[in-house]
């Protein structure tokens, strides 16, 4: 398959380079209360946050769409979720030679208003593993977070988990283009897939 977007780890690197100012701050987030039925307004990290814990929460059976893009790999995967017509999360893993890739991205009205990206380098030199964060506010406010190790030859990432959080200096039009983008790309590619039989 054609690669018609910029790889998300590339356009990462490129918008935290490209930086101007820290936005947010790595400090734990408080606890969120339960959602209500009206409209809620993503205007911080908690508020955020407790909109992913409210996705991922009313997954159920049949709810999760499974497609194999193949883009790099046979193995590659992208899942959407969905809900009352709606579109909002969408997960991929992909496989690279030497790396493998994992993003999550959740949705508000089509855009993008959390990712999780987390790719492990296997067979670099170092190996390493690295997960960025990033918060889209509705005010327009962005603020990301990342943290990363340097793995041991045919060590797992699972020590990744274990480091400290840091706030990221970042181009923040750069960054909420380059996550939308390659959201959007992403979901070509599942719908393709669909079309050609490579859909559960």
């Amino acid at each position: 398959m054609k690669k018609t977007w910029i790889p998300l780890a590339s356009a990462l690197t490129f918008a935290a380079a490209c930086g101007t100012s820290p936005t947010g701050s790595p400090e734990s987030t408080p606890s969120a209360p339960m959602l209500s039925e009206q409209k809620v307004q993503l205007s911080s990290k908690a508020n955020i946050d407790s909109m992913v814990v409210h996705i991922d929460g009313g997954i159920g059976a049949g709810q999760v769409k499974k497609f194999s893009p193949n883009i790099y790999n046979k193995k590659d995967a992208i899942a959407f979720v969905e809900s009352e017509g709606q579109l909002r999360r969408l997960t991929t893993s992909l496989y690279k030679e030497k790396q493998e890739d994992r993003d999550y991205y959740y949705l508000e009205n089509g855009k993008v208003i959390f990712l999780k990206h987390l790719e492990w380098i296997f067979e670099g030199n170092p190996p390493g593993a690295r997960e960025f964060v990033c918060y889209f506010m509705d005010n327009g406010e962005v603020a990301a977070l990342e943290r990363k190790v340097v793995l041991a030859p045919n060590e797992r990432p699972a020590r990744l988990m274990g480091e400290p959080q840091k706030e990221v200096v970042l181009n923040t039009d750069s960054l909420a283009r380059a996550v939308q983008a390659n959201f959007e790309a992403m979901k070509t590619a599942a719908e393709k897939s669909l079309l050609n039989g490579k859909a559960e």
